[in-house]
């Protein structure tokens, strides 16, 4: 006898079990405190660091080494980040373990109607 087949999950929902990545509202810190101390610290410090326009449009997403990737809303806002990365950097650098911090990367992430939260899902990336 065969199993009856179960309701196909959305999308989001099996995204974001195989990426094992809370989808949290934009501007607001991850349910789930982040395991290394130097991207909670960014998470808290963001808004202070960019600014209200760029803080609405972006968020610090990982933290690879001394690479700071950040996900933006568009190819817009990657060119603004790349345009002002080394004022960035500079205030980057004055955060508890970022001191050696060596570059900042911008992948665009698609806005869902849903939260209103940035995704994980990078369509491109800037550097």
């Amino acid at each position: 006898m065969r199993n009856k087949l179960k309701a196909p999950l959305p999308l989001r929902e099996i995204l974001q079990k195989a990426l094992k990545m809370p989808l949290t509202p934009h501007g607001s810190a991850p349910s789930a405190t982040p395991s290394d101390p130097r991207m909670a610290s960014l998470a808290q410090n963001w808004l202070r660091l960019v600014g209200k326009a760029i803080a609405d449009n972006s968020r610090p997403f990982r933290l690879n080494g001394h690479v700071l990737a950040i996900e933006v809303t568009s190819s817009v806002w990657a060119n603004e980040l790349h345009l002002l990365k080394m004022p960035l950097m500079e205030k980057l650098r004055r955060l508890p373990g970022l001191e050696e911090i060596e570059d900042v990367r911008c992948q665009i992430a698609t806005r869902s109607a849903s939260d209103k939260g940035l995704k994980t899902r990078p369509l491109k990336s800037f550097g």
